[in-house]
């Protein structure tokens, strides 16, 4: 019987010297949750008064990483 691949390789038993382990938890981009939480922080984020200076700074540094 073949077994099937594993996704990620095997934890070793403890991190190299003078490295610790950490956990990082992130969101799942495809739930709906997300996906409605980000819709309205997008639209709060729009309808303030400084939306305008946030999508100029945002296309600045949009510009800026493309060069």
């Amino acid at each position: 019987m073949v077994q099937p691949k594993p996704s990620r390789p095997p934890r070793r038993a403890s991190p190299a010297p003078g490295q610790r382990r950490i956990e990082v938890l992130v969101q799942d981009v495809h739930a709906p949750a997300f996906r409605l939480e980000a819709q309205r922080q997008a639209a709060a984020v729009a309808a303030s008064r400084q939306a305008q200076d946030d999508q100029d700074f945002i296309g600045a540094v949009s510009s800026d990483a493309e060069e």
